[in-house]
């Protein structure tokens, strides 16, 4: 018996099948590249009000704010610190004017009250990145916490001004506050780099402990001490943190 293979195929009943399956496929390939497109845009948050509007993969989103301004300022850190290095294999007497203005600049910014270059040197120092990330995200609770919102202080960091201007009140304490974020990582660095009582952190820094190696030093950061310190090494590691240490800095 022969069929008749053209009257036995619906043609179009398969093409309908076709257009469904093309339509699924586009808008799903629409609703990836809206999202992919969302978090390039969330990459480049300079706000810390900003991330109240990530309610998906916030911390995801915080880390990836986080790390390329985190490079930006260590990068700029290590440029200085090669320079005070260059100035110091000078003779002091063939030291120039620009030479010696670089480094009185950098001796108020870190406070080095014997004006050496080696106190300074000691000073520069480039904490690790994971360990920036996990106490802003302690301190912030991931960018949303109040004075997150308020001030872009991501580090709890209290102010002796009483001005609204660079200050917020919250509760009976000041806070300072800050241009946007970069500015708020900028000033935690740099505390950590001249105040006495992160001395210890400072030599550990130095000697190259990693980040969970270090938190042993932060006792003077919160009231909580030993498990203040705990609770950032449990961070660093619960979220993979270290993998975003990069061994130029």
């Amino acid at each position: 018996m022969c069929y008749n293979v053209a009257t036995n195929f619906d043609g179009s009943k398969y093409m309908k099948k076709f257009v469904i399956l093309l339509l699924l496929f586009m808008v799903s390939f629409t609703f990836v590249c809206r999202n992919m497109m969302a978090d390039t845009k969330l990459t480049s948050i300079t706000q810390a009000k900003d991330f109240s509007k990530t309610a998906k993969n916030r911390k995801q989103v915080f880390i990836n704010t986080l790390v390329p301004i985190i490079d930006e300022i260590k990068g700029n850190i290590k440029s200085d610190k090669e320079r005070v290095e260059e100035i110091l294999k000078k003779e002091e007497s063939l030291r120039t004017a620009s030479d010696k203005e670089l480094l009185e600049v950098n001796y108020a910014k870190y406070k080095v009250s014997s004006r050496t270059p080696q106190e300074l040197l000691k000073k520069m120092v480039l904490p690790p990145t994971s360990l920036i990330i996990a106490q802003a995200s302690v301190e912030s609770g991931w960018g949303s916490s109040k004075l997150a919102q308020l001030a872009n202080n991501l580090f709890g960091m209290t102010s002796l001004s009483k001005s609204d201007e660079n200050s917020v009140k919250i509760g009976n304490m000041r806070y300072k506050k800050y241009a946007g974020i970069y500015e708020s990582i900028e000033d935690y660095i740099l505390t950590i780099s001249r105040h006495n009582a992160y001395k210890s952190l400072r030599g550990g820094i130095r000697r190259g402990e990693d980040s969970v190696g270090l938190v042993k030093h932060l006792g003077s950061y919160s009231e909580l001490g030993n498990k203040y310190s705990s609770y950032v090494a449990k961070v660093i590691q619960s979220n993979s943190l270290q993998k975003h240490d990069n061994e130029n800095f």
